[in-house]
């Protein structure tokens, strides 16, 4: 859904890797109010929109602010660390892959420092983002879903609200699972064509055309083929992924041995040196 900005929210985003750029570049063209500020220094030269050097300064910036972070250790942080400001009145909007139980857990401390939270992890690249047609699972209470809908529209094309708060980490992990699944059955069945005779580019050009291939599939042909060499999302942090959807779906009794086959194969490809 195409948005511009008719609000006043000024926004500010917490984390500037891949996703978090991309979603300050986005909304800065669809006419918002933004800022960002990073827990390691960022060079002026790397971005295009106003960076902080202080929390306070961006707290004091911003009415909604997104984090875009790493993993849970680190939203845990970076939460504890703003609520040590003044936040009333302000929304607090977690768009990283995190355990549900997390941002939950902090809903206490964050009202206590005067915001509301809603959690809203992205599904897609920041290609999708900067394009505005990126997923979003959306996780809270009506009314601050209502606030937040018009700041994620001008950065999404399928927005969903799936339930109270941590509902939109449960679907990423959900969503996520079967794209962790797809890629070690991918590798399994590659490796089967070519023991059975099949060329690279002649597999390739089947799955490409076959009805099972998913959109992330289709979208990754041009590294498969090697037209490009741009990393979307570092092995690693398929790995720190990897984890987590293990860690949720087996504290919910879920017997998950397709996602514990890829697991185990992604750290190996990490442990050969290819992480980044």
């Amino acid at each position: 859904m195409m948005s511009t900005n008719t609000g006043t929210d000024r926004v500010g985003v917490v984390g500037m890797g891949r996703m978090g750029s991309a979603i300050l570049e986005r909304l800065a063209a669809q006419g918002y109010s933004v800022s960002g500020w990073n827990r390691t220094a960022v060079s002026p030269d790397k971005v295009s929109f106003p960076m902080h050097s202080a929390m306070a300064d961006l707290v004091a910036a911003s009415d909604v602010i997104i984090l875009s972070l790493f993993d849970d250790r680190a939203v845990v942080e970076v939460v504890n660390a703003l609520c040590a400001f003044d936040l009333s009145g302000k929304l607090v909007v977690d768009t990283s892959t995190t355990n549900p139980k997390t941002l939950r857990g902090l809903e206490a401390t964050i009202c206590e420092a005067g915001a509301r939270a809603v959690d809203a992890p992205i599904s897609g690249g920041p290609e999708m983002v900067l394009a505005g047609k990126a997923g979003v699972f959306l996780g809270g209470a009506d009314g601050d879903i209502q606030r937040f809908r018009p700041v994620v529209d001008a950065f999404a094309g399928r927005v969903t609200h799936v339930g109270k708060l941590g509902a939109g980490a449960t679907a990423k992990v959900m969503n996520n699972m079967l794209l962790c699944g797809f890629w070690q059955v991918l590798k399994e069945a590659m490796l089967t064509g070519r023991a059975g005779g099949l060329g690279y580019g002649q597999m390739l050009d089947i799955l490409s055309g076959s009805p099972a291939a998913p959109p992330a599939f289709i979208g990754r042909l041009p590294v498969l083929t090697g037209e490009s060499d741009r990393v979307g999302f570092a092995l690693d942090g398929v790995v720190k992924d990897a984890e987590l959807f293990s860690e949720v779906a087996q504290s919910l009794g879920v017997d998950i041995t397709a996602i514990q086959a890829g697991l185990d194969s992604f750290r190996a490809a990490s442990q050969q040196g290819l992480g980044q």
